[in-house]
């Protein structure tokens, strides 16, 4: 009869552990997507603001990093260039970005890397005060770099301006 209370009290502890172990990482899941989103967000503020020292500071320094701007494919160091010092003479027409999302969503495939995408209406609004709206379609590799995530790969695509 012992042995009957001592395997069922081993029983119950071992689901409860299981269960536990299960929420831990369900909530761990949770919380990785949330500072993801929240990094993607703010990224796409700094865009708006056309803060370019601040977009820089959202990319990993890495080989590995590629991002993809009208067809062409840069690196870490040729992005970083194009953005701080040929960003704002490339779009001097450009007075104002806006970004309306309705989620930014996040597969988690590994603790520290995870792919963001969204789609968005970017509106452009230039100089003499014209409007132009695109749709948008944006994919972030994002890697966990110490304790804030980064964007180690970009791609957007966009339909044509009218």
């Amino acid at each position: 009869m012992i042995n009957m209370k001592l395997f069922f009290l081993i029983t119950i502890l071992s689901l409860l552990i299981g269960c536990s172990e299960i929420e831990d990482k369900r909530n761990n899941e949770a919380q990785t997507k949330a500072e993801i989103r929240l990094m993607v967000s703010n990224y796409l503020k700094t865009a708006e603001n056309m803060d370019a020292k601040s977009m820089v500071e959202y990319y990993y320094e890495s080989p590995d990093f590629h991002s993809y701007v009208d067809g062409k494919r840069y690196n870490y160091i040729e992005m970083k260039d194009l953005v701080l010092n040929d960003w704002n003479e490339q779009f001097k027409s450009i007075k104002k970005l806006e970004f309306n999302y309705d989620s930014i969503f996040v597969y988690s495939y590994k603790p520290d890397q995870a792919i963001s995408f969204f789609q968005a209406e970017e509106i452009i609004i230039d100089t003499l005060d014209n409007k132009y709206s695109i749709q948008t379609n944006v994919t972030f590799g994002c890697v966990k770099d110490g304790n804030s995530w980064k964007i180690a790969y970009e791609h957007g695509s966009t339909n044509e301006l009218d």
